[in-house]
């Protein structure tokens, strides 16, 4: 993993276009992405769960690949199909 800094789980950085699979704009889709969308698939602005309906925040606008305001299992879907591997 390259360096990231964390404070409070606050990252800073670009973020990537919304809908965009790659969180660390280093030109490919692999697993350091997938750690984000991970960490997105599990957080709900609103203060519950992540998930289906739950609202994804600006902070992972990015893994909202299908536009539907929230991070999923089909968002995941097309994480894995941008997939490219590292390099």
């Amino acid at each position: 993993m390259t360096n990231q800094t964390y404070l409070d789980y606050i990252r800073y950085g670009r973020i990537p276009d919304d809908g965009g699979s790659d969180f660390d704009s280093d030109e490919d889709v692999d697993m350091c992405d997938g750690r984000y969308f991970a960490e997105c698939l599990d957080v709900d602005w609103g203060g519950g769960a992540g998930g289906p309906g739950a609202d994804a925040g600006p902070g992972c606008r990015w893994a909202d690949a299908d536009g539907d305001t929230d991070v999923d299992l089909r968002d995941f879907a097309a994480l894995q199909n941008r997939y490219t591997g590292s390099g």
